[in-house]
C-alpha cells in the first residue's frame, strides 16, 4: 500500500470515526441539544479536526443520513434474489418484514431519515443532500414496482396509486416510538386495505 493511499484510508477511517460518535451524541442529547464540542469529546479529536470533514453538524446529520438509506437498501437488497416468484402483495408483506427488524434495531437511523423528510435543518443545502435523495428515490421506486407487479398480478387492489402508496409504505414504517409502532402495526393495516380480494376472501394472508 503506497503513503498517498494509506493516508487516504486513514481520513476515511477518522471521518466514519466523526459520523460513529456523532450517532452517540445525537441519540443521547438530540440533534437539537448536541454541539459540535460534544462530536469531539466522543471521537476524541479536536474540534478542529471535525471541521477538516464537516462545515458544521447538519452536515454531519446529513452523513448519518445518508449511512442510515444505505443501510436500508442493503436491507432490501439482502433479500430481493430470494422472493422471486412471489405475487406484488407478498412481495410487501416480506418489505413489512424487514421494515420490522430495521425499526426495532435502528430506531436512531428511522428518526434520521424521518428528519430528512420533515425537518429543513439537516445540511439539505450541502452536497450530500443529493446523493441522499438519490437513494430514497431508489427505496421509493423499488416499493412502486412492487405495487405494480401487484396490480398487474391481481393481488392489489387496481385503485391503488403506486406512487402515492409507496410514499405511505416508506414514511409509515419509520414512524414511532419503538420497534412496533410503525412497522408491526400500520404496515399490516396498509397492506390489508390494499389486498386485492376475490369472493369477500383475501388471496393472501399476512
Amino acid at each position: 500500500m503506497g503513503v498517498e493511499e494509506r493516508k487516504q484510508r486513514e481520513r476515511e477511517q477518522r471521518k466514519q470515526d466523526i459520523i460513529d460518535a456523532a450517532e452517540t451524541v445525537f441519540a443521547r442529547y438530540g440533534f437539537e441539544n448536541s454541539t459540535m464540542d460534544n462530536v469531539a469529546d466522543e471521537a476524541e479529536f479536536s474540534k478542529g479536526t471535525l471541521y477538516l470533514y464537516f462545515k458544521n453538524k447538519q452536515e454531519i446529520c446529513m452523513a448519518i443520513i445518508s449511512r442510515s438509506m444505505d443501510a436500508l437498501l442493503g436491507e432490501i437488497n439482502s433479500g430481493w434474489n430470494d422472493w422471486v416468484g412471489k405475487s406484488g402483495f407478498e412481495l410487501l408483506a416480506e418489505l413489512k418484514n424487514i421494515y420490522c427488524v430495521f425499526r426495532a434495531e435502528r430506531p436512531d437511523y428511522c428518526r434520521a431519515l424521518l428528519k430528512f423528510n420533515y425537518h429543513g435543518n439537516c445540511g439539505e443545502e450541502s452536497g450530500m443532500a443529493g446523493a441522499v435523495v438519490c437513494k430514497r428515490a431508489e427505496v421509493i421506486s423499488m416499493i412502486t414496482a412492487v405495487v405494480e407487479q401487484g396490480i398487474t398480478d391481481g393481488s392489489v387492489r387496481q385503485d391503488m396509486n403506486p406512487e402515492a402508496l409507496a410514499e405511505t409504505l416508506f414514511l409509515g414504517c419509520l414512524c414511532g416510538d419503538n420497534g412496533r409502532a410503525g412497522s408491526e402495526l400500520l404496515f399490516p393495516v396498509l397492506l390489508d386495505g390494499i389486498r386485492k380480494c376475490r369472493d369477500n376472501a383475501c388471496i393472501v394472508s399476512i
